[in-house]
């Protein structure tokens, strides 16, 4: 997972001086965040908080696109939430996209229904557990990767749900019984 973790960063580390690496990050991320909004049923209505956002969050600007979802991205890394912000005011979408830096350990989750957990973010383990323990009773979580330690990292009220048909890494869904 580090490895495909390391070549994300690198294009998107790149693509901001390199417009075909944009290119080329904008139609993975296109299929992969219509298959996993497809799969956590996302409405526009809904507030979804991106952890781990990057220099180019794209996921955030799809998850807007496809369902006109209010998006709150935050990022620990000070470099990439202001990258992200240009990002963000380059494509004119301010007014329903806010990138923050903040920590996913400690985030507030008060009004998300879903939270989306990139898979660069780091420590996952102890954010995730934060997610289950501080969302919302109807919140549903999307984790890109393979969840630490498979399910022991899942609350007891809590299951996993693999989202078929995506390649490179696995997705899934948690979302409480």
């Amino acid at each position: 997972m580090r490895l495909r973790a390391g070549i994300t960063r690198f294009f998107e580390k790149n693509a901001r001086e390199f417009p075909y690496f944009l290119e080329i990050l904008s139609l993975y991320y296109k299929k992969r965040v219509s298959m996993e909004l497809e799969a956590a049923c996302v409405r526009c209505g809904d507030r979804v908080l991106c952890i781990g956002g990057g220099p180019c969050p794209f996921t955030a600007v799809y998850i807007h696109k496809f369902t006109g979802a209010q998006v709150t991205v935050i990022d620990n890394n000070l470099d990439a939430v202001q990258a992200g912000n240009h990002f963000i005011n380059k494509l004119n979408l301010r007014s329903a996209i806010t990138f923050i830096h903040a920590d996913g350990e400690k985030i507030d989750l008060d009004g998300f229904s879903l939270v989306h957990v990139a898979l660069q973010v780091t420590p996952r383990e102890k954010v995730i557990r934060h997610i289950q323990k501080c969302a919302a009773p109807h919140a549903q979580i999307i984790v890109r990767g393979v969840l630490p330690a498979q399910k022991a990292v899942l609350e007891p009220e809590w299951k996993a749900s693999r989202i078929e048909g995506l390649t490179w890494y696995p997705t899934m869904v948690l979302s409480r019984y």
